[in-house]
Protein backbone atom coordinates (compact mmCIF):
# COMPACT_ATOMS: atom_id res chain seq x y z
CA UNK A 1 0.00 0.00 0.00
CA UNK A 2 0.87 3.52 -0.51
CA UNK A 3 2.59 4.44 2.91
CA UNK A 4 3.72 8.15 3.55
CA UNK A 5 0.73 9.85 5.97
CA UNK A 6 2.59 12.87 5.32
CA UNK A 7 3.36 14.91 2.09
CA UNK A 8 6.92 14.61 0.45
CA UNK A 9 8.14 18.05 -0.59
CA UNK A 10 9.60 18.19 -4.14
CA UNK A 11 10.42 20.87 -6.90
CA UNK A 12 9.83 18.19 -9.47
CA UNK A 13 9.95 19.29 -13.25
CA UNK A 14 8.01 16.95 -15.05
CA UNK A 15 5.37 17.45 -18.25
CA UNK A 16 1.38 16.71 -17.66
CA UNK A 17 -0.85 15.87 -20.36
CA UNK A 18 -4.66 15.10 -20.44
CA UNK A 19 -7.33 14.17 -23.55
CA UNK A 20 -7.32 16.73 -25.87
CA UNK A 21 -4.43 18.86 -24.04
CA UNK A 22 -1.35 19.09 -25.30
CA UNK A 23 1.78 18.09 -22.86
CA UNK A 24 2.74 21.06 -20.97
CA UNK A 25 5.19 21.51 -18.24
CA UNK A 26 4.67 21.36 -14.77
CA UNK A 27 6.37 21.12 -11.65
CA UNK A 28 5.45 18.97 -8.60
CA UNK A 29 5.64 20.21 -5.61
CA UNK A 30 4.39 17.23 -3.43
CA UNK A 31 3.40 13.80 -3.33
CA UNK A 32 1.29 12.41 -0.33
CA UNK A 33 -1.31 9.66 0.40
CA UNK A 34 -4.11 9.84 -0.87
CA UNK A 35 -2.89 12.82 -3.76
CA UNK A 36 -0.30 15.28 -4.76
CA UNK A 37 0.27 18.74 -6.04
CA UNK A 38 1.07 20.53 -8.74
CA UNK A 39 1.32 23.80 -10.92
CA UNK A 40 1.57 24.68 -14.21
CA UNK A 41 0.31 27.10 -16.76
CA UNK A 42 -2.67 24.85 -18.27
CA UNK A 43 -6.10 25.29 -17.10
CA UNK A 44 -7.65 21.87 -16.25
CA UNK A 45 -11.22 21.55 -14.68
CA UNK A 46 -12.20 19.82 -11.35
CA UNK A 47 -12.56 15.96 -12.59
CA UNK A 48 -10.07 16.50 -15.40
CA UNK A 49 -7.95 13.35 -15.31
CA UNK A 50 -4.21 14.36 -15.79
CA UNK A 51 -1.33 12.06 -15.99
CA UNK A 52 2.86 12.83 -15.63
CA UNK A 53 6.31 10.52 -15.55
CA UNK A 54 7.71 11.03 -11.75
CA UNK A 55 11.41 9.39 -10.55
CA UNK A 56 14.80 9.50 -11.96
CA UNK A 57 17.49 7.10 -13.43
CA UNK A 58 18.22 6.33 -9.96
CA UNK A 59 14.91 5.66 -8.31
CA UNK A 60 13.20 4.21 -11.64
CA UNK A 61 10.16 6.46 -13.54
CA UNK A 62 6.92 5.81 -12.43
CA UNK A 63 3.60 6.63 -14.48
CA UNK A 64 1.49 9.33 -11.84
CA UNK A 65 -2.24 9.85 -12.99
CA UNK A 66 -5.15 10.56 -10.93
CA UNK A 67 -8.32 13.04 -11.01
CA UNK A 68 -7.86 16.90 -10.42
CA UNK A 69 -9.77 17.71 -7.38
CA UNK A 70 -9.32 21.36 -6.79
CA UNK A 71 -7.61 24.66 -8.81
CA UNK A 72 -6.08 27.75 -7.39
CA UNK A 73 -4.93 30.90 -9.23
CA UNK A 74 -1.52 31.63 -8.66
CA UNK A 75 -0.05 34.61 -10.93
CA UNK A 76 0.05 33.15 -14.58
CA UNK A 77 0.32 29.29 -13.42
CA UNK A 78 -2.58 27.33 -11.69
CA UNK A 79 -1.99 25.45 -8.52
CA UNK A 80 -3.72 21.93 -8.64
CA UNK A 81 -4.67 19.14 -5.78
CA UNK A 82 -5.10 15.86 -7.80
CA UNK A 83 -5.91 12.74 -6.51
CA UNK A 84 -4.28 9.22 -6.99
CA UNK A 85 -7.66 7.54 -7.77
CA UNK A 86 -6.60 6.32 -10.85
CA UNK A 87 -3.64 4.45 -10.06
CA UNK A 88 -3.73 0.41 -8.85
CA UNK A 89 -2.17 -1.05 -6.11
CA UNK A 90 1.13 -1.74 -7.66
CA UNK A 91 1.39 1.54 -9.21
CA UNK A 92 1.44 2.95 -6.09
CA UNK A 93 3.74 0.91 -4.70
CA UNK A 94 5.97 1.37 -7.28
CA UNK A 95 5.43 5.24 -6.72
CA UNK A 96 6.13 4.80 -2.78
CA UNK A 97 9.68 2.83 -3.91
CA UNK A 98 10.47 5.52 -6.24
CA UNK A 99 10.04 8.05 -3.64
CA UNK A 100 11.89 6.02 -0.92
CA UNK A 101 14.75 6.15 -3.79
CA UNK A 102 14.51 9.62 -4.22
CA UNK A 103 17.31 11.77 -4.41
CA UNK A 104 16.42 15.43 -4.57
CA UNK A 105 20.17 16.23 -5.65
CA UNK A 106 19.97 14.58 -8.30
CA UNK A 107 17.21 16.57 -9.68
CA UNK A 108 19.48 18.88 -11.24
CA UNK A 109 20.80 16.31 -13.67
CA UNK A 110 17.89 15.56 -15.21
CA UNK A 111 17.49 16.68 -18.56
CA UNK A 112 14.95 18.93 -19.91
CA UNK A 113 11.66 17.63 -21.77
CA UNK A 114 12.54 17.03 -25.03
CA UNK A 115 10.71 19.32 -27.59
CA UNK A 116 9.00 21.24 -24.16
CA UNK A 117 9.87 24.99 -23.77
CA UNK A 118 11.75 24.96 -20.37
CA UNK A 119 9.16 25.61 -17.89
CA UNK A 120 6.86 27.88 -18.96
CA UNK A 121 8.12 30.36 -16.40
CA UNK A 122 7.37 27.97 -13.67
CA UNK A 123 10.77 28.17 -12.18
CA UNK A 124 12.14 30.79 -13.98
CA UNK A 125 11.78 34.15 -15.74
CA UNK A 126 12.08 35.42 -19.24
CA UNK A 127 12.56 39.17 -20.09
CA UNK A 128 9.84 40.58 -22.65
CA UNK A 129 10.83 43.72 -24.55
CA UNK A 130 8.05 45.95 -26.39
CA UNK A 131 7.03 44.40 -29.70
CA UNK A 132 3.85 46.38 -31.29
CA UNK A 133 3.83 44.30 -34.22
CA UNK A 134 1.14 42.87 -36.26
CA UNK A 135 0.66 39.20 -35.87
CA UNK A 136 -1.77 36.25 -36.65
CA UNK A 137 -3.17 33.49 -34.66
CA UNK A 138 -5.60 30.64 -34.86
CA UNK A 139 -7.34 27.88 -32.67
CA UNK A 140 -8.96 24.58 -32.90
CA UNK A 141 -12.63 26.56 -33.81
CA UNK A 142 -11.02 29.83 -35.89
CA UNK A 143 -9.05 30.04 -38.34
CA UNK A 144 -6.13 32.74 -38.51
CA UNK A 145 -7.11 36.24 -37.27
CA UNK A 146 -5.38 39.45 -36.95
CA UNK A 147 -3.71 40.53 -33.76
CA UNK A 148 -1.30 42.51 -32.31
CA UNK A 149 2.06 41.45 -29.97
CA UNK A 150 2.21 43.93 -27.63
CA UNK A 151 5.18 42.35 -25.92
CA UNK A 152 7.33 39.31 -26.09
CA UNK A 153 10.04 36.97 -24.42
CA UNK A 154 11.57 33.82 -24.79
CA UNK A 155 8.86 32.51 -22.38
CA UNK A 156 5.75 33.97 -23.58
CA UNK A 157 4.15 37.07 -25.22
CA UNK A 158 1.29 39.82 -24.35
CA UNK A 159 -1.60 40.09 -27.21
CA UNK A 160 -4.17 42.23 -28.23
CA UNK A 161 -7.03 40.86 -30.52
CA UNK A 162 -10.55 41.49 -30.42
CA UNK A 163 -11.36 37.98 -30.19
CA UNK A 164 -12.79 36.60 -27.31
CA UNK A 165 -10.61 33.42 -26.16
CA UNK A 166 -10.73 30.93 -23.01
CA UNK A 167 -8.00 30.76 -20.80
CA UNK A 168 -6.56 27.87 -21.57
CA UNK A 169 -7.30 27.48 -25.52
CA UNK A 170 -4.01 26.88 -27.60
CA UNK A 171 -3.38 28.90 -30.46
CA UNK A 172 -0.93 28.26 -32.99
CA UNK A 173 0.89 32.21 -34.02
CA UNK A 174 2.85 33.72 -36.73
CA UNK A 175 5.02 36.08 -36.23
CA UNK A 176 7.70 38.31 -38.90
CA UNK A 177 10.37 36.35 -39.84
CA UNK A 178 7.89 33.28 -40.61
CA UNK A 179 7.86 32.03 -37.26
CA UNK A 180 5.02 30.39 -35.97
CA UNK A 181 4.73 29.01 -32.57
CA UNK A 182 2.52 27.17 -30.60
CA UNK A 183 1.04 28.95 -27.42
CA UNK A 184 -1.61 28.96 -24.77
CA UNK A 185 -3.94 31.22 -23.27
CA UNK A 186 -2.94 31.72 -19.79
CA UNK A 187 -4.69 35.32 -18.56
CA UNK A 188 -7.21 37.25 -20.27
CA UNK A 189 -8.16 41.02 -19.55
CA UNK A 190 -10.70 43.26 -20.95
CA UNK A 191 -9.11 46.21 -22.92
CA UNK A 192 -10.58 49.69 -24.00
CA UNK A 193 -13.04 49.21 -26.92
CA UNK A 194 -13.81 45.59 -27.22
CA UNK A 195 -10.24 44.63 -27.41
CA UNK A 196 -8.40 41.54 -24.98
CA UNK A 197 -5.16 41.47 -23.70
CA UNK A 198 -4.09 38.21 -23.30
CA UNK A 199 -0.54 36.64 -21.34
CA UNK A 200 0.41 33.48 -23.29
CA UNK A 201 3.27 30.87 -22.84
CA UNK A 202 4.50 29.45 -25.61
CA UNK A 203 4.41 24.94 -25.37
CA UNK A 204 6.46 22.77 -27.67
CA UNK A 205 9.09 25.05 -28.72
CA UNK A 206 11.49 23.00 -30.86
CA UNK A 207 15.48 23.62 -30.12
CA UNK A 208 15.30 25.20 -34.10
CA UNK A 209 12.19 27.34 -32.84
CA UNK A 210 13.58 28.49 -29.75
CA UNK A 211 16.63 29.84 -31.55
CA UNK A 212 15.01 31.76 -33.36
CA UNK A 213 12.63 33.03 -31.56
CA UNK A 214 15.79 34.08 -28.86
CA UNK A 215 16.75 35.99 -32.43
CA UNK A 216 13.73 37.75 -32.69
CA UNK A 217 13.41 38.70 -29.08
CA UNK A 218 17.23 40.08 -29.49
CA UNK A 219 16.40 42.15 -32.44
CA UNK A 220 13.14 43.69 -31.16
CA UNK A 221 15.02 44.77 -28.02
CA UNK A 222 18.08 46.46 -30.18
CA UNK A 223 15.21 47.79 -32.60
CA UNK A 224 13.49 49.48 -29.19
CA UNK A 225 16.97 50.73 -28.07
CA UNK A 226 17.40 52.22 -31.20
CA UNK A 227 13.65 54.36 -31.39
Amino acid sequence: MFEPESFVSLEYETTVSARGIAPANAVVEHIGRPDCRFRTIVLFDPGDIVDFCFGSSRSGEVAVRGTIVTRVVSGSRFVYVMNLDRMSAYELDALNDALARFDQSGLEALPEPVGISPMDGLTRSAVRVPANVDITFRTPSLDFQPAKAIDVSTSGMLMSSTVLLVPGVPVELRLPKDLTLAARVVTRQEAIGGTYLYGLAFTCVNERERTQLERYVDATADNGTKT
